[in-house]
């Protein structure tokens, strides 16, 4: 009964009301800032973030430029931190300018198949039935292969279509010159 008598406005009872928990996300931000290793891991991200994104600017050479006179320079070396590749490019700039590409062909892949299985599954969710059957079984066909030998027989099937439009752009790669049909074959550029 003597939380009956309190009154409404003291002090205690408005201190207690005032007070709230923690949301989810202060937690989670609170438990990260704890952790050091998630905090080294995050300072990396944004490093690699930042230099993806200012590589191309602040890069201290160019890293396209080689010099046979610089190749194979040890790291440390003055002008070079990281030291230079067989061609003499400074190994820091490649790095620098490397990180966009790196993160393109990391990040573009994951908004594609985002994309692309929300439409595949929003499409079996939404008809249902029979379509829904249909699609569920054929991403069921997808997951019985091993990802790497999927991409390796699809890739395959690629580098064999690329060499044939090769061969027809560029004929001198035919291995037998009698099944060249190219106009030039007597000539011996094929």
């Amino acid at each position: 009964m003597p939380l009956l008598s309190t009154r409404l406005n003291s002090p205690q009872l408005a201190v207690t009301v005032a007070e709230r928990s923690p949301g989810y996300w202060q937690n989670v931000l609170h438990r990260l800032s704890r952790d050091k290793v998630a905090m080294a891991a995050a300072a990396v991200i944004v490093i690699l973030l930042l230099l993806a994104v200012l590589g191309a600017w602040i890069t201290p050479a160019d890293p396209y430029k080689s010099s046979m006179l610089s190749r194979l320079k040890p790291i440390g070396t003055p002008n070079f931190p990281l030291g230079t590749d067989e061609l003499g490019r400074d190994m820091l700039s490649r790095l620098m300018v490397g990180a966009r590409l790196s993160l393109f062909m990391g990040i573009t892949p994951v908004i594609c198949a985002f994309f692309c299985g929300s439409i595949i599954g929003i499409t079996a969710g939404y008809a249902g039935g029979a379509i829904n059957s249909v699609i569920m079984r054929t991403i069921d066909v997808f997951y019985a292969f091993p990802s790497v030998l999927l991409a390796i027989a699809l890739g395959r099937g690629h580098y064999q279509f690329a060499d044939l439009i090769d061969r027809g752009v560029h004929p001198a790669h035919c291995p037998d010159r009698r099944k060249c049909d190219h106009p030039n074959s007597n000539t011996g550029l094929c």
